[in-house]
């Protein structure tokens, strides 16, 4: 065999191998599982478990990475309209690719557009597995952080965290973004959770009004749902059961800003006097 025709060969073979590798290796990649049935039913009986803990009654769906529903449940003396909002907080968690609390912190930021028929209460939650949406869980009949906390309780019982909030972002944050972080709750004093109280008044034009309630902080922008902070630090706050963050800066005057971090998006409002 002569020099020439070995040479083709072995570019033969390196050429096969560069069109077939990358297929088996797609062929081999582990799939995403979606949630199951047995599943859905866990995660909805520990929903409802922390649902009648607190005496709430609510309406429960698990829907697919589409929308369609996996999983329906209606405690009794629950009004059909809450059948109607709970299947609106899965439709745009799916839509918009982002818990419902984080979608209304980003529509009253600015930092998106407003989906039509959308819902901005909290309560609807993307199911996410490796990265990868597999469905969403909702929940209705209760206060918007209510729903968001049974919802959670849910999750937790099949093992999915809230994660990042926006669909297909890496939990690793991308330079210049906020890390998502999964610190616990801490314990701030009330005597700091009170320099927090007040109206803030972003640039473009909305307010939210921050008060304290017992020693838990509360955050409602104009006309939509009041949500818990739940802190992480003295100066940190979760916003609800998602990923999106509150930051309070003390300037050298004392004043007070209030910056949302959303997906890379930072929002800054000053404390009206």
């Amino acid at each position: 065999m002569s020099i020439a025709t070995s040479a083709r060969i072995a570019l033969g073979v390196l050429a096969l191998a560069v069109v077939v590798r990358p297929a088996e290796a797609r062929q081999q990649a582990p799939a995403v599982a979606a949630v199951t049935l047995q599943e859905a039913r866990t995660a909805v009986d520990a929903a409802e478990a922390e649902a009648r803990r607190n005496g709430w009654k609510l309406v429960f769906v698990i829907t697919d990475a589409e929308g369609t529903p996996l999983y329906l449940r209606r405690m009794d003396g629950v009004p059909k309209r809450n059948y109607d909002v709970v299947m609106s907080k899965v439709g745009t968690s799916i839509k918009s690719g982002m818990h419902t609390a984080d979608y209304a912190a980003a529509v009253q930021a600015g930092t998106i557009e407003p989906i039509q028929g959308a819902v901005t209460s909290a309560g609807g939650m993307l199911l996410r597995r490796n990265g990868q949406v597999v469905g969403a869980f909702g929940a209705s009949g209760a206060k918007g952080a209510q729903d968001a906390q049974a919802v959670l309780a849910g999750m937790a019982a099949i093992g999915i965290a809230a994660g990042p909030g926006v669909a297909g972002a890496s939990d690793a944050a991308a330079p210049g973004e906020s890390p998502v972080t999964d610190a616990a709750p801490v314990r701030v004093p009330k005597s700091v959770l009170e320099r927090y109280v007040g109206e803030y008044a972003y640039d473009q034009g909305f307010t939210v009004t921050v008060r304290l309630k017992g020693d838990t902080l509360t955050g409602q922008p104009g006309g939509q749902q009041e949500v818990v902070l739940v802190p992480i630090s003295e100066t940190r706050f979760k916003v609800g059961g998602g990923p999106t963050e509150v930051e309070f800066v003390i300037d050298q005057a004392g004043g007070v800003t209030k910056v949302i971090r959303q997906g890379g998006q930072e929002s800054r409002a000053r404390k009206k006097s």
